[in-house]
């Protein structure tokens, strides 16, 4: 629904998020909301920084872009730009 609008609108949205610390110690902790770290972590990714990739840099890239590409495929979704 658009901001003063009364129609529903249906909208198809991917969020990747990243950070450099550990979100389960903090949800532990109770510095962060658990039921926003389990729709979050639906797939983790622990990356090291590309600076210690070294050679293996473009491999890398070139796995995640695969993936990218066959995950959107098998779902049935398409880039729409505005």
């Amino acid at each position: 629904m658009r901001l003063g609008g009364t129609e529903q609108l249906k909208v198809d949205v991917r969020i990747v998020a990243a950070s450099n610390v550990e979100l389960l110690t903090l949800v532990r902790e109770g510095r962060f909301r658990e039921d926003l770290y389990h729709r979050l972590n639906v797939i983790h990714l622990q990356i090291p920084p590309l600076r210690d990739a070294g050679r293996r840099a473009p491999l890398l890239a070139h796995f995640l872009v695969r993936y990218c590409q066959e995950n959107a495929s098998r779902s049935g979704s398409s880039r729409r730009r505005p």
